[in-house]
């Protein structure tokens, strides 16, 4: 019903999207569904029956549903998005969903991977060509002081990086990560980040570091790259449109 709203209200512009949750968060609140890929696919698969007006009955261990019906529905049902990190997520966002949400830490070497599962799912699905949309997000910090910009990307990954397992096994550091992490901890870490992980994990620096550093995402091949301001920061929004957006607008019109 709220996804029939805001497809009403916001024709066109609104993506919901669809994922697993965090896993320990899940578990917390005991609503952890086991099996998760199982439970995923019913849930798009039901709200996409929802929204198209068909009268639903499916029963499983998460989905309950008897002859569940909407009276109102979308004059255009909006594109269901499959948020996924891992192998059988990405190939099930293929075969069940309009298109895919990968998370901040994918670098393009993980970007190129991620759309090879994808394609993989969607040729299962019987539906392999470009209409399968993929939005990568990017932790993006510019600033004149491109130091400084950097010292605080630096410190936003630091956290994150040893148990981003999947996203460092596709950027060929897993075992170089953890054993630096077992060297220096998450502290060490921040003052310490080699430059190529930095660079391959965030478009961080000066505004002409950061458009540069843009480019290897933009030719991986995904459809739309969402800048995401470090932790939150609400100044990052700010820097985007001050510094960063021009020059990517000026580049856009050449």
């Amino acid at each position: 019903m709220e996804i029939t709203t805001l497809a009403r209200t916001c024709p066109g512009r609104f993506i919901p999207g669809f994922g697993h949750g965090v896993d320990t968060w899940m578990a917390q609140i005991g609503a952890a569904p086991k099996p998760s890929l199982k439970a995923l696919q019913e849930t798009v698969t039901a709200v996409r029956q929802l929204l198209s007006g068909e009268m639903v009955t499916m029963h499983s261990d998460q989905i309950n549903l008897e002859k569940v019906q909407m009276q109102t529905t979308p004059a255009a049902i909006p594109p269901l998005y499959v948020g996924a990190m891992r192998e059988k997520t990405l190939q099930l966002a293929g075969r069940v969903g309009d298109g895919t949400i990968l998370t901040s830490m994918s670098s393009p070497a993980y970007i190129c991977w991620a759309l090879e599962q994808i394609r993989v799912g969607t040729t299962e699905a019987g539906r392999p060509g470009p209409g399968h949309r993929v939005i990568a997000n990017l932790d993006v910090k510019v600033n004149p002081d491109g130091a400084s910009a950097r010292a605080a990307a630096r410190k936003a990954l630091a956290g994150r990086l040893p148990w981003a397992d999947i996203h460092l096994d596709k950027a060929g550091l897993a075992g170089e990560v953890d054993a630096f992490t077992q060297k220096y901890g998450a502290e060490g870490m921040a003052q310490r980040m080699p430059d190529e992980w930095l660079d391959a994990f965030s478009a961080a620096g000066t505004p002409e570091q950061v458009s540069v550093a843009l480019q290897s995402w933009f030719e991986t091949g995904a459809d739309s790259i969402v800048f995401q301001p470090l932790e939150g920061d609400p100044d990052c929004l700010d820097e985007y449109s001050r510094y960063l957006m021009p020059g990517l607008n000026a580049m856009r019109t050449r």
